[in-house]
């Protein structure tokens, strides 16, 4: 048997080696389109107090938020406004792993703070780098004769 010239295993070689690229670039396509390492989701705010929907019978001293994993203080911003979108003043946050809080200032008798609907609304980012925002509203109302819900 004669072997075949050698240009032609160049070509054999040529051909596989456009074999090789393309499994490469399907195998990377469906990695790509796979979940993520769960370790790099975005957080996802787990608590709050006050809790969302709630209606309080006072104004909240403070507020907390607790994500599912460690956020970076640095990165993260709360701000809560109430029913005229003045906001309302709050001390510097704290954090302790995925728990964020902070004082609120003003009382509802200096006129600062009314009755009505707030909205807290928070942008964090997690220690992975990953960012996440979102807001709710909670309610103070008047109790006066009647019986507020607990918060």
């Amino acid at each position: 048997m004669i072997d075949p010239p050698f240009h032609s295993k160049t070509v054999r070689a040529g051909v596989f080696g456009r074999q090789a690229r393309f499994a490469a670039l399907a195998v990377a396509g469906m990695l790509a389109v796979l979940p993520g390492d769960p370790a790099l989701a975005e957080p996802k705010l787990t608590f709050a107090a006050p809790a969302p929907g709630t209606t309080l019978g006072f104004f909240p001293g403070n507020f907390a938020l607790s994500f599912d994993a460690p956020v970076d203080l640095a990165k993260t911003e709360v701000t809560i406004t109430g029913p005229d979108n003045t906001p309302v003043g709050l001390e510097r946050l704290s954090a302790y792993k995925n728990d964020v809080a902070a004082r609120l200032t003003g009382t509802m008798g200096d006129g600062y703070l009314t009755f009505g609907v707030y909205t807290l609304a928070w942008r964090t980012v997690s220690k992975t780098g990953e960012a996440a925002s979102g807001s709710y509203q909670f309610s103070v109302k008047d109790c006066g004769e009647i019986t507020c819900p607990n918060p």
